[in-house]
């Protein structure tokens, strides 16, 4: 099962597509509560952990019996709220450039002004941050390029070389479009969600978690990594030396691998 990031949609796991066909892996993904076309007022302001209680019933109805996530950047809550209410059924968890809880001490260091300035605002006073998170709903949906553009001229090294790759770009930015079709209160309610403690009994996620965050990632950087690490009992991190936050797109295989299935 894939989780994808923030804002986003089920189609940014398109991303994984050759690589999963190449392992004979089948991924699943969904759009969250509140992003494409999953916009309904019953899901869009509910919790982290009532969110991953909503994908582990999707999964039921498709029976699926036992099964890994991936989860980029802001996916990393849901899975690790999928992970420790449904331990029978998950085998394993990576996680690649995950967002930790934002409220600890030292959260927000080391990312870069926008990040930094959004997440300590939707913190205290989220209803000032929903200005500023239309605008970037809107951008994504009307004009992705420029998006792309403003985000590499943030980013560095091999972030900014993703940013500037169509093979990259251009399905990211399907995906994002599609997270946004039905407007900005989405985002603005997970921004709501993850910028509160996620209340996530951790100590329940007992199956594996590999965790890859690059040293170089300016967007979540690597203490998030480090900080998740030592919230689980059975996680492996695995700093990328030099790599920042979109390393996903290059890492296919390796991603892949990491779970250790052979699907079908």
């Amino acid at each position: 099962m894939y989780l994808h990031g923030f804002p986003g949609s089920a189609l940014e796991a398109a991303m994984l597509h050759e690589a999963a066909l190449a392992a004979k892996i089948r991924v699943i993904s969904f759009d969250r509560p509140g992003f494409g076309k999953s916009v309904g007022s019953d899901v869009i302001g509910i919790s982290v952990v009532e969110a991953a209680k909503l994908f582990s019933a999707a999964l039921e109805e498709l029976k699926v019996g036992r099964y890994s996530i991936i989860a980029v950047s802001g996916g990393c809550p849901y899975a690790m709220a999928l992970a420790s209410c449904d331990t029978e059924a998950v085998e394993k968890v990576v996680i690649v450039s995950g967002l930790g809880e934002v409220r600890r001490d030292g959260a927000l260091e080391g990312m870069i002004a926008q990040n930094r300035m959004i997440l300590r605002i939707a913190g205290l006073t989220p209803l000032l941050c929903r200005p500023v998170v239309k605008v970037i709903a809107d951008g994504w949906r009307v004009q992705p390029a420029l998006m792309f553009r403003y985000m590499a001229r943030m980013l560095a090294g091999e972030d900014r070389e993703i940013l500037h790759d169509t093979t990259f770009t251009a399905p990211f930015g399907v995906s994002m479009q599609r997270g946004v079709i039905s407007g900005h209160r989405g985002p603005y309610e997970e921004l709501k969600r993850i910028t509160q403690r996620w209340r996530i009994p951790f100590e329940n996620v007992v199956c594996p978690v590999d965790i890859f965050h690059g040293d170089a990632d300016r967007y979540v950087p690597l203490s998030h990594g480090e900080w998740l690490a030592s919230k689980l009992p059975k996680a492996n991190l695995f700093v990328q030396r030099g790599r920042g936050h979109f390393m996903a797109a290059r890492m296919g295989q390796e991603i892949l691998g990491s779970i250790g299935a052979t699907g079908t």
